[in-house]
């Protein structure tokens, strides 16, 4: 969808969301939330955790749809499941797209597996036995 008339400076480029995100058959489903990329270029991971936490306590404790943020929740769970890993040991990764990470991020939320870069979720992982 193009905001303005043909030729407008308004429209973003074709093949391009409007945030700056080259279109891509593997990239994530859009609208994500707020805040998890920037530009088309960066992934954040601390927002990224943050959101996971909203979207737990939204969906699951709660039982709501996300309410005005369901299509970002939509989306943003769909990403969840098609791209996390659950290893041996019961660890929860997320594969992460092949995009810039901010160099204040913490390092060690980030898992490098045969060339394959993964962020933790320790949030998600249950060591309690039932």
């Amino acid at each position: 969808m193009y905001p303005g008339p043909t030729g407008s400076l308004d429209n973003h480029k074709r093949g391009y969301c409007s945030d700056g995100v080259k279109q891509a058959k593997d990239g994530p489903l859009w609208p994500q939330p707020h805040g998890i990329f920037e530009h088309g270029r960066q992934f954040h991971p601390v927002n990224f955790l943050k959101i996971l936490r909203e979207v737990y306590d939204a969906v699951v404790v709660k039982g709501s749809d996300g309410g005005d943020s369901a299509l970002e929740y939509n989306a943003f769970l769909t990403m969840l499941q098609d791209r996390t890993v659950i290893t041996a040991d019961g660890q929860y990764l997320f594969k992460l797209y092949d995009l810039e990470i901010p160099t204040t991020s913490p390092t060690e939320l980030i898992v490098v597996d045969e060339g394959i870069s993964y962020l933790q979720m320790d949030c998600l992982r249950d060591d309690n036995p039932e």
